[in-house]
């Protein structure tokens, strides 16, 4: 059972028949779940954010420390 906005339940049910070649009939009723898969190219679009985050992490790991600030005469926002 699926909770939409916690308003209400859905629930979606296969119903199948099967008819034999004396005409006689045979139910079955299976309640079954619906998901949706990521398009491919969400997929894709998000493997390459991971991949681009990772690599600027490496990078920014690897780079020199940047050097020390140093009070000036020409900032004076500071005071």
């Amino acid at each position: 059972m699926r909770d939409i906005n916690k308003k209400f339940s859905v629930r979606y049910y296969l119903n199948l028949v099967l008819v034999d070649e004396e005409e006689r009939r045979y139910f079955k009723q299976q309640e079954i779940t619906i998901f949706r898969r990521a398009d491919k190219a969400r997929r894709a679009a998000v493997a390459g954010e991971k991949r681009q985050t990772h690599h600027s992490m490496q990078h920014h790991k690897e780079a020199a420390p940047p050097p020390s600030l140093k009070p000036s005469e020409d900032n004076s926002d500071s005071q």
